[in-house]
C-alpha cells in the first residue's frame, strides 16, 4: 500500500471546527454545479412563461424580413442590402438577448450565493503542480468522486430523454399540424412547448440538485477528514505544547522568586509556621497605608525567605496559626486583609520595641 494510500486509512476523525473555517478560507467549498443547472433552467422558465411571447415576437419581426422577402434579394449585387439587412436582424435581437444574458447571470449569483455565499479565494486559482501531474489526474478518474459524477451523469441524461420523449410524443399531434401555423402561430406554439419541457426538466434537475447538494457537503467532509494525530497535534497548536507550557511556568515562578527574594531584606517581619509558612510584611508609618506582603512561600521556599531575612536583620516571628491563616488570603504586592491588622499589629509593635531596645543597649555599650 502506498504511503499517501496509509495516510488516507488513518485518517477517520471528523474535521474539526478549525480545519473546516481553513478550507473555507481557501475556497475549499462543497459546491453544487447542479445547482447552478436548475437555476438556469428556472431562469429560462420563468423567462419564457412572463416574457415568452414578447420575445418570440421580437425574434419573429426581425427575422421575418429575411424569410418572407428572401426572393426579393440579389444576392449577388446588394451586399450593401444584405449587410443592413443583417445589421438590422443583430439590432432586433440584441435587446432580447441582453435579457436573457441578464436572467442567466443572476441565477449564477444566486446558486452561488444560496450554497455558499460569494466569496473570492486566491488560493482556488493559484497553479499546483498536482492539479497538472498525470499520476493525480488518473487517481482522480477512478476516484469515488469520477464514479459518482459518471452515475450522475448517466441518470441525467436517461432522466431528462425520458422526459422529453414523453413530452414528445403527447404532443406529436399538434407537431404535425404545426406545418401550416404562420410565424406567430409558430412562435406561440413553441413557448408553450417550450415552457412545459423546461418546466418537467427543472423538475428533475432540482431533485439532482437536492441529491448532488447532500452528496457534495458529505464528500467535501470526507476529503477533510484527520488523523487522531493531526487532532493532536492542532489541540497542541491552538492550546500550546504541554512541555513548553510547563517551562514557561517555570520561568514565571523562577523570575517572581528571585523578585521575592529580593524584596525580603525590605520586610519590616517575616511571620512563620516554623517550616512550612513563611509571610514577609513591610510597614512603614506613613508610607504604606497597611502591611505589604513583599513574598511567601512553603517548605522550601518558606526556609529560604527566612534564611535571608535573617541574613539582613529582619525579625523572623513563629506564629502558626496566623501563617497559615494569612498565606491563602493574600497575593504579593498586596495589602493584608482588614480582619488581620490588630494581629499584625500587635507582632509589629512587639517587633519595634524589641528593636528600640536592641538599639539603645548597642548606644550605651
Amino acid at each position: 500500500m502506498a504511503a499517501d494510500d496509509q495516510d488516507k486509512s488513518q485518517k477517520t476523525e471528523e474535521p474539526t471546527e478549525k480545519k473546516l473555517d481553513e478550507a473555507r478560507k481557501k475556497g475549499n467549498l462543497p459546491v453544487s454545479r447542479e445547482v447552478a443547472n436548475a437555476m438556469s433552467i428556472l431562469a429560462a422558465l420563468i423567462m419564457l412563461a412572463f416574457y415568452g411571447a414578447e420575445f418570440t415576437s421580437k425574434i419573429s419581426n426581425s427575422i421575418s424580413p429575411l424569410i418572407m422577402q428572401s426572393h426579393a434579394i440579389d444576392v449577388q449585387s446588394a451586399q450593401g442590402d444584405l449587410r443592413a439587412l443583417a445589421l438590422q436582424i443583430l439590432y432586433g435581437l440584441f435587446a432580447p438577448l441582453a435579457v436573457i444574458a441578464a436572467f442567466f447571470v443572476a441565477a449564477a449569483f444566486l446558486s452561488g450565493w444560496m450554497q455558499n455565499s460569494i466569496m473570492l479565494a486566491a488560493d482556488r486559482i493559484t497553479p499546483k503542480t498536482e492539479r497538472v501531474s498525470p499520476i493525480a489526474g488518473f487517481k482522480r478518474l477512478f476516484s469515488l468522486s469520477s464514479v459518482v459524477e459518471f452515475i450522475k451523469s448517466l441518470v441525467k441524461v436517461l432522466a431528462v430523454g425520458l422526459v422529453v420523449g414523453i413530452l414528445i410524443y403527447q404532443q406529436l399531434g399538434g407537431i404535425e399540424q404545426a406545418t401550416g401555423y404562420g410565424i406567430d402561430e409558430l412562435s406561440r406554439l413553441l413557448s408553450a412547448l417550450s415552457v412545459q419541457l423546461l418546466f418537467f426538466v427543472m423538475l428533475v434537475y432540482m431533485v439532482i440538485a437536492i441529491l448532488d447538494v447532500l452528496w457534495r457537503r458529505f464528500d467535501w467532509r470526507r476529503q477533510l477528514r484527520m488523523s487522531r494525530q493531526e487532532i493532536k497535534d492542532e489541540h497542541k497548536q491552538m492550546e500550546g505544547d504541554p512541555q513548553i507550557k510547563a517551562k514557561l511556568r517555570e520561568i514565571r515562578r523562577s523570575r517572581v522568586k528571585r523578585r521575592m527574594m529580593a524584596e525580603v531584606p525590605k520586610a519590616s517581619v517575616v511571620i512563620m509556621n516554623p517550616t512550612h509558612y513563611a509571610i514577609a510584611l513591610r510597614y512603614e508609618r506613613g508610607q504604606t497605608p497597611a502591611p505589604l506582603c513583599l513574598a511567601k512561600g512553603v517548605d522550601e521556599l518558606a526556609l529560604k525567605i527566612r534564611s535571608v531575612a535573617k541574613e539582613a536583620g529582619v525579625p523572623v516571628v513563629d506564629n502558626p496559626t496566623l501563617a497559615r491563616a494569612l498565606y491563602p488570603l493574600v497575593e504579593i504586592d498586596h495589602y493584608i486583609p482588614t480582619e488581620f491588622y490588630k494581629m499584625i499589629a500587635q507582632i509589629l509593635t512587639v517587633v519595634m520595641k524589641e528593636d528600640r531596645r536592641a538599639y539603645n543597649k548597642k548606644k550605651k555599650g
